[in-house]
């Protein structure tokens, strides 16, 4: 799955490269077949015709490729030089035959006459032509298997050759392929020396083009690990294309972006790169792209838990026309599979389940799918009870981890689905040890990304800190060179001043040793000067570390309580496997929801730039899609969210975000009886100075007419009560057409009380 993957990229690259290319190859053909017309059949009319089939070859990739036209030219071409006797120009329309059949699909034909064509080049031919004869036998292989390693030694000789030419554009181009060839061939050590390379001789002829360049550096980088340089040349690829005045690359350069965001776990970032990579897909009528691009948002969403967004865009691919083959099918099902598993539609869970089994019996053992299809079932069949197949199925899974040796975060995901098969049978001695596993291998994951990011960050600080230093170096040289020549002028200058004027000897004298005594007075207040300086950049730069690393101490504190609340919510969840008691079932869930709605705020803390406040809108709504997806209400309840732009802290967010769970809780519970169709709308506003509303209202059946919010028990309302009083808010309930919760609150009032405390 991974090398088709790789293919179906480059494939996309390709096309989409040569597509705004086709365009300006035409007038060039036009303008060449008229001066064909009137040329004489000499060495001249040849190289014409070569031209001609070499252009007509360059269409290959575009809709307007004709292998018939280039096949045509370069037989003329041929026999044209057979009767001029002229080597060079036979030699060379042999290439441009192997491009032709090439065209028409005919790799053997296309191969024979491409090794015709390095015979003779290397008895009659330049080095430009040796060179392009070994390009055209390299197109007769593919990127796959033994293929790959005979392209890549055709290579070895090429650049060799154009080294020779001192083409430096030619030359680079052939460096940024091989490059790319390594990558596929996964040497990217190779590939990142071809690639730089490749970079430099660009720069140094003044070459704009940069961007397939910048973005094959940064996919490099990404699979190596080096998620910031990844990150920042992915970002120079799209700014250079922009430059450029050239979309037709944007959706793959967007792709590639926001996979690195997705391995850094940020998959918020991730999603917003994958929606503008959709849209110029889509703008582009791009369908390979816009299906490998809609699979990667449907893994953010996935990871996000939206689920309802998810499934409604798999559903949108399901039917449509893109190209989908047999392992883009795979990954649909487990994502579909996925997701019903985890908002408990359990019969549509086990439809997609079935497909994905009868999908999986082509499979080779090895593939790299069965590590998808293993994450998708286990579960499935954890939630189903059916823990036989689930232990069948995770001995599998745990070999195959064991031969195929895949990334942490699948060792992790393995003993996860341990703990919770092993907690569903009572294993509990068992379950707690491959819990310990499973924080074990998230744990390394999270620092091994962490430490990643550190270093590189401590390494381009320190070559500033280097490059800072050296500057300074070279201004204190020259000032004293400076001083230097000033010393030498005074000098020389006593010295005539003696010879000239003996009688002002003296004075001479004396105007010297003030002058020395000055400039050691300067130097030695220079000295101080210096001292208190690096002094203070010692001070600015502990600083600085100490800021550095509260930071990250803060995202690790609220990224283990985002994890504890986890815990809570597995070890609840845990214990609903156990009850069959509905209401003991429902304590559970509404309490998963209240944790939920705590560890969203911690999560959205250590992943925000800003450590202290929560966006509104974005948890408001998250909160919200989340309850409607866990009661399967999606279908059923609409909502309408309308929030004015507003960070509030923590301290504050965490009340309301639990008192908006309780409402919206007991209106997907109550308001709406045998899925009747609702609506809930939620609206935060601002009224005079610091003071806020939140409203909150349905259109549900209401309240029992004998239901007073003030002498309530029920936890529910003890909760809002409760938080409303701790944010010193005021709290109206009222019923018109369904229920409308009213909560005033003051900004004023949470400042004063943070300052008190």
């Amino acid at each position: 799955m991974k090398s088709k993957k790789l293919i179906l990229i480059l494939a996309i690259t390709i096309v989409s490269a040569y597509q705004g290319y086709a365009q300006s190859i035409s007038p060039k053909i036009d303008s060449l077949r008229k001066l064909l017309k009137v040329s004489r059949a000499d060495t001249n009319r040849v190289k014409l015709l070569l031209s001609i089939s070499r252009l007509y070859s360059d269409l290959e990739y575009s809709d307007a490729g004709k292998p018939d036209s280039t096949l045509r030219f370069s037989r003329q071409a041929y026999a044209l030089s057979r009767s001029l006797k002229y080597a060079r120009g036979w030699a060379r329309s042999y290439i441009t035959v192997a491009n032709g059949y090439r065209q028409k699909g005919n790799i053997p034909q296309s191969r024979r006459f491409a090794l015709r064509a390095v015979d003779l080049c290397n008895r009659y031919g330049s080095a430009d032509d040796r060179a392009d004869a070994y390009v055209a036998l390299s197109f007769t292989y593919t990127i796959e298997g033994e293929d790959l390693n005979q392209k890549i030694e055709h290579y070895k000789k090429i650049i060799p050759l154009l080294q020779q030419v001192g083409d430096k554009q030619k030359l680079a181009g052939a460096l940024r392929y091989r490059g790319d060839l390594y990558q596929i061939r996964d040497d990217y050590t190779e590939s990142l020396r071809d690639l730089k390379s490749a970079l430099t001789l660009y720069k140094s002829i003044g070459f704009k083009r940069l961007d397939q360049v910048y973005d094959l550096i940064g996919l490099v980088s990404g699979r190596t690990g080096h998620y910031q340089q990844a990150i920042q040349y992915g970002l120079l690829a799209l700014k250079t294309a922009r430059e450029c005045n050239d979309s037709s690359l944007l959706g793959t350069y967007y792709n590639r972006v926001g996979l690195v965001y997705d391995a850094l776990r940020q998959f918020e970032t991730a999603k917003l790169y994958f929606h503008k990579a959709l849209l110029i897909a889509q703008k582009h009528k791009d369908k390979s792209s816009e299906l490998i691009i809609s699979l990667n948002l449907v893994a953010s969403y996935y990871q996000l838990s939206q689920y309802g967004q998810g499934i409604t865009l798999l559903k949108k691919i399901s039917k449509s026309n893109l190209p989908v083959d047999n392992s883009s099918k795979i990954f649909i099902e487990v994502s579909y599979l996925q997701m019903y598993t985890k908002t408990n539609q359990v019969l549509q869970a086990r439809q997609h389940c079935t497909r994905l089994l009868k999908l999986s019996e082509s499979l080779d053992s090895s593939s790299i799918s069965w590590r998808y299809i293993y994450d998708a079932i286990i579960p499935f069949y954890l939630v189903t009870k059916q823990y036989k197949l689930a232990q069948q199925l995770l001995l599998l899974d745990s070999n195959y981890l064991v031969i195929e040796k895949p990334s942490l975060s699948y060792f992790s995901a393995n003993q996860l689905n341990w703990f919770k098969l092993d907690s569903a049978l009572a294993d509990y001695s068992s379950a707690i040890r491959h819990y310990r596993l499973y924080r074990d291998f998230k744990d390394s994951l999270t620092r091994q990304i962490t430490s990643k990011q550190i270093k590189e960050l401590d390494l381009q600080y320190r070559t500033e800190e280097k490059e800072n230093n050296i500057l300074q170096l070279q201004h204190q040289t020259k000032i004293q060179e400076a001083e230097l020549r000033t010393a030498q002028l005074t000098r020389n200058f006593s010295i005539s001043s003696a010879i000239l004027l003996v009688l002002l000897l003296g004075l001479g004298f004396n105007q010297y040793r003030l002058k020395q005594r000055s400039s050691q007075i300067l130097e030695a207040k220079q000295l101080v000067i210096d001292q208190k300086n690096q002094s203070l950049e010692q001070v600015l730069s502990q600083k600085e570390e100490l800021l550095i690393e509260k930071d990250w101490m803060l995202r690790e504190i609220h990224h283990r309580v985002k994890n504890n609340l986890q815990i809570i919510t597995s070890l609840l969840d845990s214990q609903a496997i156990f009850l069959e008691d509905r209401a003991a079932l429902s304590a559970i869930r509404e309490s998963q929801n209240r944790v939920q709605s705590m560890a969203l705020i911690h999560q959205k803390l250590y992943q925000s730039d800003r450590l202290s406040v929560i966006p509104m809108a974005d948890y408001v709504t998250e909160i919200v899609d989340y309850l409607i997806d866990s009661f399967d209400r999606q279908d059923t309840v609409q909502k309408q969210i309308d929030i004015t732009p507003l960070e509030l802290d923590a301290t504050l967010a965490v009340p309301i975000g639990l008192i908006l769970n309780e409402v919206v809780t007991n209106s997907l519970k109550y308001a709406f009886p045998n899925n009747r169709p609702g609506l809930i709308s939620i609206e935060l506003k601002k009224l005079a100075g610091q003071h806020y509303q939140l409203l909150m209202v349905d259109n549900g059946i209401g309240l029992p007419t004998d239901f007073d919010p003030g002498q309530s028990r029920s936890l529910g309302m003890s909760l809002i009560n409760g938080l409303s009083h701790q944010i010193d808010g005021d709290l109206h309930i009222s019923q018109n057409n369904g229920v409308r919760f009213r909560l005033n609150f003051s900004l004023d009032k949470m400042v004063k009380e943070s300052e008190v405390s």
